[in-house]
């Protein structure tokens, strides 16, 4: 009888009922995404603060004047001289040398160590160093030569790339290449913010040796 009755059911209104069932699932699909991405979002939110608005490009100070004897000074002058340098022992046969290259850069211009090899623990790390004086966290504007530039990694399944590198002259940041496995001059702040900030969504940190 139920089978009967079911062939009466025009198939027209057939067509309607599996299209409507159709749209309900491609909606609950959209839903749920929308629900993970926003918890993502929350996430990141909480377990790093930001350093500026997400839509702010960065943009260094024109100036590259630096006090003289500063940490700036030695830093800035040390990691020029480690340009071309080979980052192949480091983690990764150089791929993943970024932090471990600026902490040999630090240790030799400053004696400044920063435990880790990671980008995400040097910002724990920093953050840490700001509370005790032994650096300062500098607004992106204001960045000058010396000062270390980092968009650490965060714990999400679409954010698996972070970078750290110092700030150069001429509006220039230099950092470990990946490619290369070697120290370089490859960055200018658009690329960073374009990369790191707009296709990565991480947030960029500049931060001052004091000692």
């Amino acid at each position: 009888m139920i089978y009967s009755n079911f062939k009466l059911i025009p198939s027209s209104f057939l067509f309607i009922i599996i299209a409507v069932g159709s749209l309900q699932l491609v909606l609950v699909g959209c839903s749920q995404s929308l629900s993970k991405s926003k918890n993502s979002n929350d996430k990141i939110s909480k377990n790093w603060r930001e350093a500026r608005p997400s839509d702010t490009p960065i943009v260094f100070s024109e100036s590259d004047r630096i006090p003289t004897g500063s940490a700036n000074e030695q830093i800035l002058e040390e990691a020029i001289k480690a340009l071309g340098e080979s980052s192949r022992s480091g983690p990764g046969n150089g791929e993943l040398a970024c932090a471990w290259m600026v902490n040999k850069i630090l240790q030799r211009s400053v004696g400044y160590t920063v435990d880790g090899n990671a980008t995400k623990d040097m910002n724990k790390i920093f953050q840490s160093h700001e509370a005790s004086g032994r650096a300062i966290s500098i607004p992106v504007s204001e960045a000058r030569p010396g000062d270390i530039i980092i968009s650490p990694t965060v714990h999400s399944p679409t954010h698996v790339i972070g970078h750290v590198g110092i700030v150069g002259q001429n509006g220039k940041i230099m950092s470990n290449s990946s490619d290369r496995a070697q120290w370089e001059e490859n960055y200018t702040p658009e690329r960073w913010y374009r990369y790191y900030e707009q296709q990565k969504g991480l947030r960029t940190f500049i931060y001052r040796i004091t000692t």
